[in-house]
């Protein structure tokens, strides 16, 4: 009698998958797992288990997908799932646990709470599961135990047990509106033209970052610039009433809608370390705005095509950046070839870097975090 009601109830959550596909309502990222549990794994095998914490829950669906593809041909069901639910319903002894350098002060790893916390989930975890430590931001990872695998958002770490993943690839986890193919088109032609958009925003929460403020100040003597968060440079006190929206769980998407509005959005990086890259370039190009960047040059060229955003790190100064972009502004053509540019070239090194996501048919990820755990 269970049994029946059991399957009846599967069978009606797959009618519902199968209508939530077809109405494209939903990216194929946040449904993979859901697939391989409903149509693939065997109901009654035992589940291999995934937790995470609360500060990694950002790249869960990331998780969700290299997990899939790892552990798929087990024909087993995967869950991946919060710290909270694994200790209620699973025992807390999951296959693999993930922690972030966000669940503690990590900003070195050598501080104490966040000493205190690795060697407390290797207390917990290391024994049955395999330990990981997600880290979104270019912190000196150097002091890590051995006994802990990495997955890093900068390339220049040198340890075994690593795996790079830049925090721009890990932005798609936290979209509902853009796949990482349409990063190998020109800009859409259904998108606001340039003649109907603002000059430029700047839509930051972080106002200690001198450059970048001056940056604004700079553009803005020039044309208006619409401060669209806290920071508005260094001639005006950080706006407290604004909420970060880092914080909104779709805050990609809101800010994409936002840029759509502009010529161009100022894209400054927190670190120019090697390898670290992130959303603010990719969400204006999203946009079809022009990035106005700073970070690691080397990197944001190796991956997106430097013919499709303006690196102020290739000019002597911040003064010759900015007057290259009041030059843009005032000529139709110079504007019209930058942003007509495909933002990818590489297509070698777009398969590897957004390897996990299902759009792209590459299991590189997947084969690196499969590697590092064994």
């Amino acid at each position: 009698m269970c049994r029946s009601i059991t399957q009846k109830l599967r069978t009606r959550v797959q009618q519902q998958f199968h209508n939530l596909e077809v109405s494209g309502s939903i990216g194929p990222a946040f449904l993979e797992l859901w697939r391989h549990n409903l149509f693939v794994a065997d109901e009654d095998a035992s589940p291999l288990i995934v937790g995470y914490t609360t500060e990694s829950s950002y790249a869960s669906v990331v998780f969700e997908c290299v997990f899939k593809t790892k552990f798929e041909r087990h024909n087993r069901p995967i869950l991946v799932v919060p710290e909270i639910v694994l200790r209620l319903h699973y025992a807390n002894t999951p296959d693999v646990f993930i922690f972030s350098v966000f669940d503690a002060d990590c900003e070195p790893i050598a501080n104490s709470g966040c000493a205190e916390m690795i060697a407390y989930y290797i207390q917990e975890y290391h024994e049955q599961s395999k330990l990981m430590m997600i880290s979104g931001e270019a912190i000196n990872t150097k002091d890590l135990d051995e006994r802990v695998s990495l997955l890093s958002s900068v390339s220049s770490v040198s340890r075994r047990q690593h795996v790079y993943l830049p925090v721009v690839s890990i932005s798609f986890a936290e979209r509902l509106q853009n796949s990482p193919i349409e990063l190998l088109s020109p800009v859409a032609t259904s998108l606001i033209e340039p003649s109907e958009r603002r000059f430029c925003a700047y839509l930051y929460a972080r106002c200690d970052r001198l450059n970048r403020e001056y940056m604004f100040d700079l553009l803005n003597a020039m044309e208006p610039v619409d401060a669209l968060g806290m920071c508005a440079g260094s001639l005006r006190p950080p706006d407290k009433s604004y909420k970060p929206s880092r914080y909104s769980k779709w805050f990609n998407d809101e800010a994409v809608m936002s840029y759509k509005r502009y010529k161009f959005v100022v894209a400054f990086e927190n670190s120019a370390e090697p390898g670290y890259v992130t959303e603010k370039l990719v969400n204006p190009l999203l946009a079809g705005s022009i990035p106005v960047y700073s970070g690691n040059s080397t990197t944001a060229s190796q991956l997106f095509n430097p013919g499709s955003f303006i690196d102020c790190g290739r000019f002597e100064n911040l003064e010759n950046c900015a007057s290259f972009v009041l030059q843009v502004h005032k000529s139709p053509e110079l504007y019209d070839r930058i942003r007509r540019e495909p933002p990818i070239r590489n297509i070698t090194l777009f398969n590897e870097v957004f390897s996990w996501h299902p759009s792209i048919s590459s299991r590189d990820l997947t084969d690196k975090v499969a590697k590092m755990l064994h």
